[in-house]
């Protein structure tokens, strides 16, 4: 029975590191697109959420390393991301295309460049640690 348990907790990284690097290569690969051909934003609107991205990562990853070290080997900060992760497609879906026709596209964009740093860009210290340990 324990060597059951220690083949289930092998695979546990794995499929959490492919997960999480599976949803961050969609994203990033087709955000550009996406912003600038579904959701309409010029070249501008579509940079500020990616500079929000970079901008807020780093303010995110102090945190999340504070709450790693907390954790130790807890998955709890592993599952909110990538719960979070998750949740990419229908935030775009049902908030960011909604919010984008009743307010300032650039609030939007900042909002949208916060939200995906904490999945994305800050996320990936807390799922490295994780494996690593």
């Amino acid at each position: 029975m324990e060597n059951s348990t220690k083949k289930g907790m092998f695979w546990s990284f794995p499929v959490s590191h492919f997960s999480y690097f599976f949803i961050w290569a969609i994203v990033s690969g087709y955000l550009t697109l996406w912003l600038e051909q579904v959701a309409n934003l010029n070249g501008s609107e579509a940079g500020i959420v990616f500079s929000m991205m970079a901008a807020m990562s780093l303010a995110f990853q102090p945190l999340f390393g504070f709450f790693s070290d907390r954790l130790v080997m807890k998955k709890t900060l592993v599952f909110i991301i990538l719960g979070v992760g998750v949740l990419i497609g229908p935030y775009f879906e049902w908030l960011f295309m909604p919010l984008l026709a009743a307010t300032n596209p650039f609030v939007i964009a900042v909002i949208t460049g916060i939200y995906l740093s904490f999945v994305l860009n800050g996320g990936v210290s807390v799922i490295e640690q994780y494996i690593q340990r």
